[in-house]
């Protein structure tokens, strides 16, 4: 049954089952959405009765008395016919077929299972008039479930939103009418996904498959999301149909999630969401804005999703996920701060995947991000830009740049991180031409760190802010570290390049020059331990996972500059094109190592990330470089 009027259900050529008497403005009412009820027959079953595998039964009967009647209006009910599918445990299904008035009763394993149920008119029996499903059904050892199923408009679709062959697109199929829909999507999409689908009305819409359909974004509809929820409840997948249906973001990038969620309900029971670049917010696949909305996932994919916080799923504060099955993987979004080279002017930028978005700076020719982090759906990257002959320490809160204040010449920033909403800075100022250490507060307050020549790194733990670095005592650099203001000597360093406190102790990353070779290190507190290399080496990043520590860093063997990151003290070596590599940043997020930094190949630079040890270049003009990188899943 195709449903091409809001307030109607219409066939071709019969006439319809379904008719909504004076209530709607038509004179003659078939069906008004039949609503199944179950009967408790006890242990009478009828001729239909299926005596099969198991220790459990699910009975249910088809309209012809009691309660069901008063929601039936029925000119040809002697017509009806219904086809029921019992879907359980380990693919298990049952079929069955039954009149008007008659029930149904199937032996059934224990577990969950889903009642479908089809109402065809025996005149047109290729011609489904309603569906209907109930869901989770509990079937136990010795019991009997009684079952209610709520039939739903049937409509069939093969285009997005225009009217199709068979009928009206998806998107009117959902938007129209106020009676609950069970919508069949029969064939691929040609045009693909080109308009926002808005579910504003409270009712229930089931979208199920035949086959394996993808619906891929179109340029018509960039940036959006294919669905937005703002009252009812979106189902996706059938048991009884069993196809998979795909939601495909890309190519391209979005502002929002592939579904976003403001009020009512989305549920997941099979398919896939994929491929969707949100750069405007969290949420790649699902987004759940508000605590009246809600999204249920009982099966499918969700992957390859990317987006500022959660690339996967993001249920605001108050806003409800239900995990009830379903796999979601692969949605780790890695953020990566540098700049990149268009002929003549060096662009501090980042890049979300492998997306880059330019930082807005004024006044200058270079400018440069060296450290990134996200904070609550927020990307804050840190740097410095040249202008009128001063270089300028400032940070950027997602495009929006707040220069830090300063006294003297010049000033840059290294890192940045955040804790509790504020925002901390480490870097250096210049003053009557000496160097100082410093970090920031916001973009308000800035703290000098006693000693210090330069901070190249900032975390905070328990309110405690703790900075890496250096200081010169006779011409001479030394490693160290503060904890708050207070300086901490790290044996035997010439450079602290990275920090990080992990269960209480500090660790530091750094590199010795004993006058012959550059060694790197790694300090725990304050004692030292070397890692492996050839020739020279820098360790530049740090981080502590399960307890391991791993750093990120490069080494010269006298032939190439190789680049690496020490899983403990075991070296592994990432992969270039070209003489030269440098890893100068590394996290690990659910047990994937990511290191950023870039390479030459002889004839460029080139700014890049390792996902493990496989290389993702970034796209930059003539060169670039990758200093920071986050991830978020």
């Amino acid at each position: 049954m195709l449903k091409t009027d809001p307030n109607t259900v219409k066939t071709t050529p019969p006439p319809p089952i379904f008719s909504v008497n004076v209530l709607f403005g038509t004179p003659y009412i078939a069906l008004l959405l039949g609503i199944l009820f179950a009967l408790v027959l006890g242990a009478c079953f009828s001729p239909l009765e299926y005596k099969g595998e198991g220790d459990g039964s699910l009975t249910i009967g088809l309209p012809g008395s009691g309660p069901a009647a008063k929601a039936v209006l029925l000119g040809s009910k002697d017509n009806l016919r219904y086809e029921l599918t019992f879907s359980g445990p380990g693919g298990r299904r049952i079929t069955r077929s039954a009149g008007w008035g008659e029930t149904v009763t199937v032996q059934a394993v224990p577990g969950r299972w889903t009642v479908t149920v089809k109402a065809f008119d025996e005149a047109f029996p290729d011609t489904i008039n309603a569906v209907g499903e109930a869901r989770d059904i509990d079937v136990r050892v010795g019991g009997n479930n009684n079952v209610s199923v709520k039939m739903a408009v049937y409509t069939e679709v093969s285009t997005w939103s225009d009217t199709g062959p068979t009928g009206p697109g998806l998107k009117e199929a959902i938007e129209n009418g106020s009676m609950d829909d069970f919508i069949v999507i029969k064939n691929e999409f040609s045009g693909g996904a080109d308009s926002l689908i808005d579910l504003a009305i409270s009712k229930k819409v089931t979208i199920a498959v035949e086959g394996t359909i993808t619906i891929n974004r179109t340029p018509a509809l960039s940036g959006e999301s294919f669905f937005k929820i703002t009252s009812g409840n979106l189902v996706l997948g059938s048991p009884a149909y069993g196809g998979t249906l795909t939601l495909n973001g890309g190519p391209g990038t979005a502002d929002n999630a592939l579904v976003t969620v403001n009020s009512g309900s989305f549920t997941m029971n099979s398919g896939a969401i994929r491929n969707n670049i949100n750069i405007a917010g969290p949420g790649g696949a699902v987004e759940v804005s508000s605590a009246s909305g809600s999204f249920t996932m009982n099966g499918g994919l969700i992957t390859g999703n990317s987006a500022i916080g959660y690339g996967g799923v993001y249920a605001h504060p108050g806003a409800s996920f239900n995990r009830g099955g379903g796999t979601i993987n692969g949605n780790d979004t890695v953020f990566t701060a540098g700049f990149y080279d268009d002929g003549g002017t060096s662009k501090p930028c980042y890049w979300q995947g492998t997306t880059r978005i330019d930082l807005p700076f004024t006044g200058g020719t270079n400018g440069v991000a060296t450290g990134i982090t996200v904070y609550d759906g927020t990307v804050y990257t840190a740097g410095y830009y040249n202008a009128a002959g001063t270089r300028k320490p400032c940070y950027w809160e997602g495009t929006t740049r707040r220069d830090l204040p300063f006294t003297g010449s010049t000033g840059g920033i290294f890192a940045i991180t955040i804790s509790g909403g504020t925002v901390y800075t480490a870097g250096y100022y210049e003053d009557g031409g000496v160097r100082k250490a410093c970090y920031w507060v916001n973009n308000t307050n800035k703290i000098d760190l006693s000693g210090g020549y330069e901070a190249t790194g900032i975390t905070v733990s328990g309110g405690t802010v703790y900075t890496a670095g250096y200081y010169e005592d006779g011409g001479v650099r030394k490693a160290c570290y503060w904890q708050g203001t207070t300086k901490t000597d790290l044996s035997g360093g010439y450079e602290a390049t990275g920090i990080t406190v992990s269960g209480g102790t500090v660790y530091t990353a750094g590199y010795y020059n004993d006058g012959i070779n550059i060694k790197p290190y790694y300090w725990l507190e304050t004692t030292r331990t070397d890692l492996p290399f050839t020739g020279n080496g820098y360790a530049r990043g740090i981080t502590v996972s399960g307890g391991t520590v791993y750093t990120a860093g490069y080494y010269n063997d006298g032939i190439n500059t190789n680049p690496c990151y020490w899983l403990g003290t075991t070296r592994i070596n990432l992969p270039i094109t070209g003489p030269a590599g440098y890893a100068l940043a590394i996290t690990v997020s659910g047990g994937t190592v990511y290191t950023a930094g870039f390479y030459d190949d002889g004839i460029n630079t080139n700014p890049c990330y390792w996902l493990g040890t496989t290389r993702i270049d970034l796209p930059a003009g003539i060169e670039g470089y990758a200093y920071g990188i986050f991830v978020t899943d």
